[in-house]
């Protein structure tokens, strides 16, 4: 599989990535906002990028065919450093793997992409929260405990970069 840009006219963005998100497993689906939340937070802000793991043996690809989607784009309202000067940052609205063992590898992906081919000082993460069934308190909300990990440990991995 080869990770590429993925374009898509505006009119097909939701029917994609719907078609995409479906072949997902449950808490990966859950891990992100829902379709609709998902894609006007991702219109909300500038330079939005789709990225995949398209298959390496076909030149197109659709949603039933990819095996990874990154969806992010540069934040709207700027970040201030220490100075006071405004910096951009990058949030990070979706990042899954139809085999999830490949998720790890696809956010190392997205991560190398975002810090090589942006302008962004900052990664911020677009974490879902959602009821958890399992829990004694009916509204208590949680998040993916492993897509939490994961993301524990590149912040170190990518914060010297």
């Amino acid at each position: 599989m080869s990770f590429q840009g993925w374009t898509l006219h505006e009119n097909d963005y939701a029917n994609e990535v719907s078609t995409y998100l479906a072949r997902l497993d449950a808490a990966q689906r859950e891990s992100f906002a829902p379709l609709a939340k998902l894609i006007a937070n991702s219109l909300d802000g500038y330079d939005l990028t789709i990225m995949v793991l398209a298959p390496s043996s076909q030149e197109s690809f659709n949603a039933k065919t990819i095996g990874g989607l990154v969806i992010f784009n540069q934040d709207s309202a700027p970040i201030k450093s220490s100075t006071g000067a405004n910096m951009s940052k990058i949030v990070l609205q979706h990042v899954s793997a139809i085999n999830i063992s490949r998720r790890e590898s696809l956010m190392d992906l997205a991560l190398e992409h975002i810090w090589k081919l942006t302008h962004c000082h900052a990664i911020r993460v677009n974490l879902f929260h959602f009821k958890d069934p399992a829990s004694e308190k009916p509204d208590q909300l949680k998040a993916d405990a492993d897509l939490k990990a994961l993301l524990k440990t590149k912040k170190f991995k990518w914060k010297t970069v």
